[in-house]
């Protein structure tokens, strides 16, 4: 599905931002191993930034927003 999002047009690609927020089976978080798991997927996805967000509540669009412009 990522590749789909990120198709290339010439040799240029889409500049891909990921957040990634895991919201069930959290009830003692992620474990470092896990961390890595997701951050190492959005980043051979070719995503920049991936942001793991820790929120235990669903995010909606404004906070998604306000996650990547922090990073940005």
């Amino acid at each position: 599905m990522l590749r789909d999002v990120n198709d290339r047009v010439g040799i240029f690609s889409r500049n891909l931002q990921l957040v990634i927020h895991p919201i069930e089976m959290m009830e003692n978080g992620l474990s470092s191993v896990e961390r890595r798991a997701f951050l190492d997927l959005g980043e051979h996805a070719g995503a920049k930034p991936v942001i793991l967000a820790d929120s235990r509540e669903e995010l909606n669009d404004a906070q998604i927003l306000d996650l990547l412009s922090e990073r940005q």
